[in-house]
């Protein structure tokens, strides 16, 4: 009795809409929840590098315009708006342009954001080709032939790489080095300056 009575409430509330209205919720309701989900997901960590790009995207810019993300927030913003200005009393074609402005905004502001977002990552590789001729300092000493351990800042961070004494010398940490040859992707190997 009490189902009947909820889905009764709902189907008379539906029929005293407008097209218009009716347009707007249908695309509100799918579009909110997709976007709850996804802003679940971003918060607990599970949105993937992927952006869920819809075709060719090598806008120099590097705003990622149409990616899923941004698709579902311009309906969800739009078909708010629409709503918003529908039940205020304005008319349709003033609540479609101040609803398409307003998404729009939204959208190139969260693919902005995005884009600030991800330069702030770092994948954690560095070109290891770049460190010769850096100077660093002695972090472990190199006592012989043996590895030691020095710290440069290489493209902008500080690395940690192990390193031989090119001479074959004890070097004390804390000395001023430079980086004269790369062996490997982690080792490297120094002289005094």
């Amino acid at each position: 009795m009490i189902e009947n009575a909820f889905f009764g409430n709902i189907a008379e509330w539906w029929n005293s809409l407008s097209g218009f209205l009716k347009v707007y919720w249908i695309l509100a309701i799918p579009s909110s929840i997709m976007f709850l989900i996804q802003t679940a997901l971003l918060i607990f960590g599970f949105d993937s590098d992927g952006d869920g790009s819809i075709g060719e995207t090598d806008d120099p810019s590097g705003l990622n315009l149409f990616s899923v993300r941004n698709v579902i927030i311009f309906v969800t913003v739009f078909s708010w708006c629409g709503i918003t200005g529908t039940s205020s009393g304005w008319r349709t074609g003033i609540t479609i342009a101040v609803s398409f402005v307003l998404a729009t905004v939204v959208m190139l502001f969260v693919a902005w954001m995005f884009k600030k977002m991800s330069t702030m990552v770092e994948s954690g590789n560095f070109d290891i080709s770049k460190a010769l001729g850096v100077t660093a300092t002695i972090y472990l000493p190199i006592n012989g032939g043996e590895k030691g351990k020095i710290q440069a800042k290489i493209d902008g961070r500080l690395v940690e790489l192990d390193a031989v004494s090119e001479s074959k010398e004890d070097i004390a940490t804390g000395t001023i080095v430079k980086i004269v040859e790369v062996i490997d992707k982690s080792y490297v190997k120094v002289k005094v300056r």
